[in-house]
């Protein structure tokens, strides 16, 4: 993100320049954003979404917003909004794992089950290494009937995290369902 004062250029997580300290967005979207972080930390949610939906209608390419936004929509069961930030955040940055994969957890907990496997995919494809997305897409796999799929990703949960007791287990129990 460019300085608008010294036009140095700064980290996208960066809230103040790292040259002349100004702030990296625009001073009214930054006031709403702090009084935002307030109405939080005294636990009044919906004050402090409003206040960050109006930081975001200033500034709608702030990524920092829109994913605090989405944090606080699926902390307080908001699943349809914390999906639209989402989406639209994964358009912004497609190879970000993470966006994916809390897209999957979303889609899987409102019950659109091919939604929430395509993302968990996009997660593991995007790090092979993200033992979660693994064991969740294992989770969701085999809850739809792919045992073999879920098998081959609760054994790469255990392949990265050898004393993940979970993946272990699920591994057992779908080895088990096979051979009914």
């Amino acid at each position: 993100m460019t300085c608008q004062n010294c036009q140095t250029e700064n980290n996208l997580s960066h809230k103040f320049c790292r040259e002349c300290g100004s702030p990296l967005q625009d001073i009214k979207s930054f006031m709403y954003c702090v009084n935002a972080d307030l109405l939080e930390k005294e636990g009044n949610f919906n004050k402090a979404i409003e206040e960050y939906q109006k930081a975001l209608n200033i500034d709608l390419s702030n990524t920092n917003i829109r994913n605090r936004l989405a944090e606080l929509y699926e902390q307080h069961n908001m699943a349809d909004k914390a999906i639209d930030q989402y989406v639209i955040l994964k358009e912004i940055n497609p190879l970000y794992a993470d966006i994916h994969y809390r897209l999957g957890s979303l889609y899987y907990r409102v019950s659109k089950i091919n939604e929430a496997i395509q993302e968990y995919r996009a997660a593991v494809s995007i790090n092979p290494q993200y033992k979660s997305a693994h064991y969740q897409l294992g989770i969701v796999l085999y809850h739809t009937g792919k045992l073999e799929e879920a098998i081959y990703h609760f054994k790469e949960v255990l392949r990265i995290a050898p004393d993940y007791l979970l993946a272990r287990y699920h591994l057992g129990i779908t080895y088990e369902r096979m051979q009914r």
